[in-house]
């Protein structure tokens, strides 16, 4: 059987509750407030960071920004579309002028330049003949043999072949129908010309003669 507690024993024991009560409080309160600087001061660190994170990076990323920006301004579709409508349009290459059967002897001479038959000795590709020989002789423009198979000859072979050529005489004794022949002008015009007949042995008698189709490449 329990004791009942006298009215000083109750008194005691209420201070004492009331004192562990407000001890719990006033911890839970420090522990509330610690908890509350804690939070405070890891977003205060967290502002931090990313301010200067900004810092560090916004100039660079921004920068970056910018100059992608001003490359695709002018490297990019609008660069590209600038670069494109000023670069020069391909030319197109020279049209060949034909000149079918074009007769050449030791009185008349070729012009690659109009008029292309003359009947004087003025043109660019002469004849001269000697003994039993004759070859193509021209004071303005260097002439070149095409050693390849027949129908190779064209503007960019013969410009090719004719663009470090010296030689202005061709010996045509060796050269038979079929034979191309490849002449730049001065004025840069090539001339492609295919013998077609010319005889089979020059006699000193008889005057020297070839026929020979020329196609002729104006110069832009």
């Amino acid at each position: 059987m329990t004791t009942p507690l006298t009215p000083e024993e109750r008194r005691r024991r209420r201070r004492r509750t009331a004192l562990i009560v407000t001890a719990a409080v006033t911890a839970s309160a420090a522990l509330l407030t610690g908890l509350a600087w804690t939070v405070m001061d890891a977003a205060d660190r967290a502002r931090e960071r990313s301010a200067a994170a900004a810092t560090s990076h916004g100039p660079a990323s921004g920068g970056k920004a910018t100059g992608s920006g001003g490359s695709g301004g002018s490297g990019g579709s609008g660069g590209s579309g600038g670069s494109a409508s000023s670069a020069p349009k391909a030319s197109k290459p020279p049209a060949p002028f034909p000149h079918p059967q074009v007769w050449l002897d030791e009185k008349n001479s070729i012009g690659i330049k109009d008029p292309v038959k003359r009947q004087d000795r003025t043109g660019d590709i002469r004849l001269d003949c000697e003994r039993n020989s004759c070859e193509l002789v021209s004071d303005t423009s260097v002439i070149v043999q095409l050693f390849a198979d027949p129908g190779t000859g064209n503007l960019d072979t013969c410009g090719l072949l004719t663009k470090a050529a010296t030689q202005h005489k061709l010996p045509l004794a060796a050269s038979a129908p079929g034979t191309e022949i490849c002449v730049r002008h001065p004025s840069g015009d090539i001339a492609l010309l295919v013998i077609q007949n010319k005889p089979v042995v020059r006699l000193p008698d008889l005057p020297g003669w070839i026929t020979a189709d020329m196609t002729v490449w104006r110069a832009s």
